[in-house]
């Protein structure tokens, strides 16, 4: 088995998407596609400015409405340009 470079892990930000509207009854979506609440939209603004001063190489993000939604909110005044690279769900 071959060792992880801890290096690689220094710089890896991870953000979950804000309150979907399955969430609003406490239920787990998964896999199905909902999309982000008032406040789920208000938390990915937040997200946005604590992510201003980071610098993103790359993005990936589900291609489910909610985390496709919350990157964009995210994203949207960072200085990386649109580029996402979504991955496939099963």
């Amino acid at each position: 088995m071959k060792k992880i470079n801890k290096n690689l892990l220094k710089n890896l930000f991870m953000i979950r998407h804000g309150e979907s509207t399955c969430n609003t009854f406490n239920r787990l979506a998964g896999k199905i596609d909902v999309p982000l609440t008032y406040l789920g939209k208000k938390q990915a603004i937040e997200g946005s400015k604590r992510c201003k001063d980071l610098v993103f190489d790359k993005i990936y993000v589900s291609p489910l409405q909610r985390a496709y939604e919350t990157a964009h909110i995210v994203l949207d005044s960072h200085p990386i340009t649109k580029r996402f690279t979504v991955l496939m769900i099963d």
